[in-house]
């Protein structure tokens, strides 16, 4: 069975990143059949253990936990909020933790939400770096969320559908 692991990088509750994540491990689901199972992993809740083993030196407690799933995953689907043209410091923080051995051919699948469509370059400019240095196979398609992809009356949710 293939093991999917989706880490939500938002900060709020609710939080736009965990609808898109939640969209995105759904669709993935679907498209693996049976065979897969997907697991989301929440950095929200693990915050104040992120940030205690960031001055340990090493993973304790629910980011041990996190870490544990990313690293045993057959593939990931990761998703942050965009602060300051990049992802969050809880995202980074997290990844900080992980072990690049354990990411070297690993298949991730990245996404972003943000206010506005200009945001969207965070993707290939923040995180496929990111990806890329932890020796992950980053997916040429990226998903990015702005905030009118949300909006009912809008239309664009049928966009953000299609691109997922």
């Amino acid at each position: 069975m293939t093991r999917v692991v989706a880490v939500n990088g938002g900060l709020g509750d609710p939080s736009s990143t965990r609808l898109l994540v939640d969209r995105i491990a759904e669709a993935v689901g679907a498209r693996l059949g049976g065979g897969a199972k997907v697991e989301i992993i929440d950095l929200r809740e693990a915050a104040v253990d992120i940030a205690r083993s960031m001055t340990t030196g090493f993973a304790s407690g629910a980011a041990r936990d996190g870490v544990d799933a990313v690293e045993s995953a057959d593939a990931l689907i990761v998703a942050s909020p965009v602060f300051n043209a990049s992802y969050s410091g809880l995202f980074k923080s997290f990844f900080d933790l992980v072990d690049v051995e354990a990411m070297a051919g690993k298949p991730v699948l990245i996404g972003a939400t943000g206010g506005s469509p200009r945001h969207s370059m965070v993707l290939d400019h923040a995180m496929r770096p990111l990806f890329s240095y932890l020796r992950s196979v980053v997916v040429p398609t990226a998903i990015y969320a702005a905030a009118e992809d949300w909006a009912p009356t809008s239309g664009d949710t049928a966009t953000l559908s299609g691109r997922i």
